[in-house]
């Protein structure tokens, strides 16, 4: 067995040093060349309404208000069918979507009696662009929505229930456990911690270098983002919306946000609250799968928990 002498491992320890800062150094580069490519599209996406509104929207009238830090805000204001109520329920779209992807709950809840607010969040459809931060700042953007119901219509907006999906419903809950004024919240398909989501989705693209890559990935998403995302946490709200009821449906096919998240919200939350597993159901399209279902159980909790129904 060959003994070394002191400076023969100084210099191997020297070379084992320098390979270990090269491969994160190259995986830092990696990660940053990725993020350059990726977070733009995300984050300030180019996104634009088509010029022809749905038929369904004319039984709306645009409104315009804005979120908690002035962005600029639209959206579409129904009175329900059977004239107006004391009940508003403010629908929340996601990521990628605007408010005409809420627009067929939107009707189902007007016609059950509700006003509907359906808006757009910061940088989608007609609303002011602006960095997507994934329930952070769209948090403000709800709230913005709640003082605006109740300052325009003070006795319609009474009661005031909120249902989101995916990133809409992380703004919900934060939302909600923000304002008294949210009265009933159904979150659909919402993550529990936005650093947990967006570990998931860079894994994907990073594989097993992830561990490494995934400071500087994470820094230079704060950076475009302009907010620690480990303070963007469903998970750590909900349980301030209590004694308000709360209802989180999940499909147990979505490949974006893992069925244990809403089982972790649901056992976060404090009472009265709801679970509802859809089968097979991928990300955001628990409706989708059985719409019948969806509406009346969506209707059925907002009539009991707004109008004692």
């Amino acid at each position: 067995m060959t003994t070394l002498t002191p400076l023969q491992i100084g210099r191997r320890a020297g070379v084992a040093l320098v390979g270990s800062a090269a491969v994160v150094v190259a995986c830092s580069f990696a990660t940053a060349c990725t993020a350059i490519y990726i977070y733009p599209g995300y984050i300030y996406p180019i996104w634009r309404p088509p010029a022809k509104v749905p038929a369904a929207a004319r039984r709306f009238r645009r409104v315009g208000f804005r979120s908690v830090d002035g962005t600029r805000l639209a959206g579409w204001y129904g009175e329900g069918a059977q004239g107006p109520r004391t009940a508003t329920i403010i629908g929340c779209h996601g990521w990628a979507a605007d408010k005409r992807d809420m627009l067929g709950l939107g009707e189902v809840l007007r016609e059950a009696g509700f006003n509907v607010l359906l808006f757009d969040f910061r940088s989608w459809g007609d609303s002011d662009p602006g960095p997507v931060t994934f329930g952070d700042r769209e948090m403000g953007d709800v709230l913005g929505a709640v003082r605006f119901l109740k300052k325009q219509y003070p006795v319609e907006a009474a009661r005031i229930g909120i249902i989101g999906v995916s990133m809409g419903a992380a703004a919900a809950i934060r939302a909600a456990a923000q304002s008294s004024e949210i009265a009933a919240t159904v979150a659909d398909a919402s993550y529990a911690r936005l650093e947990v989501q967006v570990g998931r989705f860079f894994r994907r693209f990073m594989g097993p270098i992830w561990p490494i890559a995934g400071v500087p990935a994470r820094w230079f998403g704060e950076r475009l983002i302009g907010t620690p995302i480990a303070s963007t946490s469903p998970l750590q709200a909900i349980a301030g919306i209590s004694p308000r009821p709360v209802m989180i449906i999940q499909g147990t096919g979505d490949s974006v946000v893992d069925v244990r998240d809403a089982r972790r919200l649901y056992h976060a939350a404090g009472a009265p609250k709801i679970l509802w597993l859809v089968e097979g159901a991928g990300h955001a399209e628990s409706r989708r799968a059985g719409s019948a279902e969806y509406d009346a159980r969506v209707v059925g909790f907002f009539r009991r928990h707004l109008l004692g129904a």
